[in-house]
């Protein structure tokens, strides 16, 4: 039988605008391989495995083995992991903004993208995944890997406060955190500012604008929105599976709910049914066919 255990720990209070979530560890055994879907969200996940090999494959059929770390860079498509039957692996997921500084590198350089952690912070990453595999039990994981990434961020440049302003005006969630972090139906869309509005306002050209937003968070400001509301869309059917497409639509900011269904198929490769069916359970995966 599938069997599951977690250990989580918080981040330093210094990395809160930048960490969603606590870090978060797992051992999983599975009687077959399985795969999870991952759909698109405003964060962007670091997973350690220690000894799992992850076969990764996207919308666009693109594929990656990782084996040592990944950090999954933006995405505005759904990924499918397949799962090992033994899974040991750390986990933390960035904010957009949290990653950009951390990560030192303009995020549209790895949207869509799967790297390495030493391929982003070189030395530094490398030496860190080491130390976290030799060590001896999840506190001092935790512990290594905090210590590292409040290093990192303390030495850091700050987000131009001209994005962390505009993030706001978008209607995007406060904090830099993640749409899971808040109730699904909540009104953040409709104090939303339009972005030729934002642009304006800070006196530049759309093209300006677009390469400010693009740099900090990997998506054209339009593209950044329609993610967003597809992940509260997505986030809805999750916490919520009993209320209606319409009422969800509505509140999320699309014009019907037939809209809404475009762009959960789009985004996730389901239909809206469909993702509520699997998000429904307990590991929210398939298991592979023949195996």
């Amino acid at each position: 039988m599938p069997s599951w255990s977690i250990v989580s720990a918080a981040p330093s209070p210094c990395l809160r605008e930048a960490i969603i979530g606590d870090y978060v560890a797992w051992v999983e055994r599975f009687d077959v391989s399985i795969v999870r879907r991952e759909t698109p969200s405003l964060l962007v996940p670091c997973v350690i495995p220690f000894g799992a090999v992850y076969s990764l494959r996207d919308a666009h059929e693109r594929t990656a083995e990782i084996r040592g770390s990944l950090i999954a860079g933006p995405y505005d498509c759904w990924v499918d992991v397949r799962m090992p039957t033994v899974s040991v692996a750390l986990q933390v997921n960035f904010s957009l903004l949290g990653a950009r500084r951390l990560l030192g590198c303009p995020m549209h350089e790895i949207t869509n993208a799967i790297i390495d952690l030493p391929a982003v912070l070189g030395p530094e990453g490398r030496q860190l995944v080491e130390d976290l595999g030799s060590a001896p039990d999840w506190p001092t994981r935790f512990a290594l890997l905090d210590a590292a990434l409040v290093r990192r961020w303390m030495s850091s440049p700050r987000i131009p406060a001209a994005m962390r302003w505009a993030w706001t005006q978008l209607g995007l969630p406060a904090g830099c955190a993640s749409t899971d972090a808040a109730d699904p139906l909540a009104g953040e869309l409709s104090r939303a500012r339009p972005v030729l509005e934002v642009a304006q306002s800070l006196g530049w050209s759309n093209k300006k604008f677009a390469a400010l937003v693009q740099d900090a968070t990997g998506f054209t400001p339009r593209r950044l929105l329609s993610v967003h509301r597809v992940e509260r869309a997505t986030h809805a059917l999750r916490a919520r599976p009993e209320t209606s497409l319409s009422t969800v639509a509505a509140a999320v900011g699309y014009a019907d709910h037939a809209h809404l269904t475009r762009d959960v198929v789009a985004f996730t490769g389901m239909t809206p049914s469909r993702y509520k069916t699997l998000a429904g359970t307990e590991l929210m995966g398939l298991p592979l066919p023949g195996e």
